[in-house]
């Protein structure tokens, strides 16, 4: 009787924890609609914003160079790079990389980086996190070979493999595996160039760094 009980009491359990997650995920095709909406228009909103930003500065610096900025790229390039980085935006666990994502959209327009490096670069952006490009950016930033390898040694983090994997950082010339630390690629310092305009919403806030959720 008791242990009948206690399947009983076990199976109710159970189903209270399986309702209270299924309340926090849409289930209907209406809910689910809502969601996808909600994401979208946060999407929107994080790349309006990050190209007023943009545009505000060209005025400021180079007012010839932002009255021409549509004409720099043509139009099926664009579109398609657009898309390429909207559709990671959209998909982004991450709201920081949602917003790196929509960041990244004002390369597209960036004057100093040809086509082929853009294309290239979007496809590098497709595998890395935040995380992973503040790392890039702190390698190019320092000072000497013992800054970067004590940089690059530190424990618990995954990003140094990422950043490798996305051809973001290499091997020097004549050297070979292990036998040194890596090197920022053309194709790494082209990412940091593309994304300059991103900053984590913490640091912008003045608040200790927590890309990632950590």
């Amino acid at each position: 009787m008791i242990e009948h009980f206690s399947i009983a009491v076990g199976v109710e359990a159970v189903k209270l924890v399986l309702e209270k997650i299924r309340a926090k995920f849409p289930s209907s095709q209406e809910e689910i609609k809502r969601a996808w909406d909600e994401i979208t228009d946060e999407v929107t909103l994080e790349t309006y914003n990050a190209f007023r930003a943009f545009a505000e500065e060209q005025v400021r610096t180079n007012a010839e160079l932002a009255a021409g900025l549509a004409d720099k790229i043509g139009n099926r390039e664009a579109t398609l790079l657009y898309l390429q980085l909207h559709g990671e935006a959209l998909k982004s666990v991450l709201r920081e990389r949602m917003r790196l994502m929509c960041a990244a959209k004002v390369g597209i327009f960036k004057p100093d980086l040809d086509i082929e490096m853009k294309s290239r670069v979007s496809r590098a952006l497709a595998s890395l996190e935040p995380r992973d490009v503040l790392l890039l950016r702190e390698l190019e930033t320092s000072h000497g070979r013992e800054a970067f390898q004590a940089r690059w040694d530190e424990p618990g983090t995954y990003s140094n493999a990422a950043l490798v994997q996305a051809g973001c950082l290499g091997i020097p010339p004549g050297k070979v595996w292990g036998s040194t630390m890596n090197q920022i690629t053309e194709l790494g310092r082209a990412v940091i160039r593309f994304v300059d305009t991103w900053q984590p919403e913490d640091a912008r806030e003045g608040k200790e760094n927590t890309v990632g959720g950590i």
